[in-house]
């Protein structure tokens, strides 16, 4: 009752409306956060689970006088129970993202060109996780300019096109120079967004957002920038830390996937470039030798006529 359990009175008074009604009332596994006294006289709050049940005691005129409340705790089955299910739960999750990640590769590998990979990526993790836009944001070599060109839109407007960084926020492209995700779980309401920047957002119908930068470096140089990795969603949405490792993984492999197919293309233009070269260097050369063959009969065959008239000369004179 109140004197009893005051931390709880706010569970139990509705319970005892109900009882001295003439109901009873059996809960399971209920919450019940109590003051429990330690050794030392502190008292703790606990996080308790009960099954309870509430039963009228009644009068010999069966008018209700009292509760009679028969409890069994059972935090620790609930605990137990909680764990089991979120360990299975992690386990679901997990294998639900190797099956994804394994459906992406079997989708890309085909693929040789770079913007159908980033395409196809964008819009496998798009239907994957329910978001309203995947893409990737391409820095166009002269560090101030991305392109954002194919990408996974439904139900929000198209934003293929070339943007200035500083129209992220200087805020945003100082952490994701850094080799930093963003998170923004609800854009409207972000305290480090300006007015203007919330009213572009709204624009786009961008309610939470992550974006993961993809950086290229080496050989001693500083890394920089190659591309940014965007998902939104249009309303506001609380990530969880499997989504944002998903994307970041998918934001990788795709990125290796796209240099390899540029590079393939690359090897694939300098071979038929060099075939083009050996090509014309052939036909020059057999152009040359059918040039030097001709000269060569050409000089026989004056030779031959020359010699000819001469001869009859000369036989004339003897």
């Amino acid at each position: 009752n109140r004197e009893v359990w005051p931390e709880v009175w706010h569970l139990n008074a509705p319970i005892y409306e109900r009882v001295f009604a003439g109901e009873t009332v059996t809960l399971h596994d209920a919450y019940y956060p109590l003051d429990r006294r330690e050794a030392d006289g502190r008292w703790t709050r606990d996080d308790a689970y009960l099954t309870i049940s509430f039963s009228p005691v009644r009068e010999a005129t069966g008018e209700v006088a009292g509760v009679l409340a028969e409890m069994v705790e059972t935090t620790a089955d609930v605990t137990v129970r909680r764990v089991r299910e979120e360990h299975a739960a992690l386990l679901a999750a997990r294998e639900a993202r190797q099956r994804f990640l394994l459906s992406l590769t079997d989708r890309i590998r085909p693929l040789a060109d770079a913007a159908a990979i980033q395409d196809a990526a964008s819009r496998a993790l798009g239907e994957h996780l329910g978001a309203s836009r995947v893409g990737y944001a391409e820095d166009v070599g002269d560090g101030v300019h991305v392109t954002v060109t194919r990408h996974h839109a439904a139900g929000v407007p198209d934003i293929a096109g070339t943007y200035r960084y500083e129209d992220y926020g200087p805020a945003l492209v100082a952490q994701l120079r850094r080799g930093h995700t963003v998170v923004r779980p609800d854009v409207p309401n972000d305290p480090s967004l300006t007015e203007p920047e919330r009213v572009a957002h709204a624009v786009l119908r961008i309610g939470a957002s992550v974006n993961v930068p993809v950086l290229r470096g080496g050989d001693g140089a500083a890394p920089a920038l190659a591309a940014i990795m965007f998902l939104h969603y249009a309303e506001a949405h609380e990530f969880g830390p499997d989504e944002v490792a998903l994307l970041e993984e998918v934001a990788a492999r795709t990125w290796e996937a796209v240099e390899r197919a540029r590079a393939e293309a690359a090897r694939r233009l300098a071979e038929e470039e060099r075939a083009r070269l050996l090509a014309a260097e052939q036909e020059a050369r057999a152009a040359a030798e059918a040039a030097s063959q001709a000269k060569t009969a050409f000089l026989a065959n004056m030779s031959h006529e020359l010699r000819t008239p001469l001869n009859a000369i000369g036989g004339y004179v003897q």
